[in-house]
């Protein structure tokens, strides 16, 4: 039943974000912000971890899935730990600098050809 219950809520998830892309101003950046920004906003309020503790890796592994850890670490640090905090930190500048380098490589073999 865990299976199934992860790829019900995964499911659910992927649709929403698919029907904001339908939307012609809307574009993935702005899909994903708006899908940290959930994570981060439903996680005080404890649906975050109801809709985690029944899907599991169905909302874990989403994008409302880091906003959930990101809020998640704010409240450590502001409880005084900043380790946490700076671990989800720098996971995003490796990320954003990989992202950076893949695109800039994409381009730079995209106008050799």
């Amino acid at each position: 039943m865990i299976f199934l219950n992860a790829f019900i809520l995964g499911g659910l998830v992927c649709v929403f974000f698919q029907l904001l892309l339908m939307i012609p101003t809307m574009n993935p950046p702005k899909v994903l912000i708006i899908g940290f920004a959930l994570g981060a906003i439903i996680t005080p309020f404890g649906l975050a971890d109801k809709l985690l503790g029944w899907g599991l890796a169905g909302l874990a592994v989403m994008v409302p899935g880091a906003g959930n850890a990101v809020e998640g670490t704010s409240e450590v640090l502001l409880g005084g730990n900043p380790v946490p905090f700076l671990i989800v930190i720098g996971i995003f500048v490796c990320l954003t600098i990989a992202g950076v380098v893949g695109g800039a490589i994409t381009a730079a073999l995209g106008k050799k050809k």
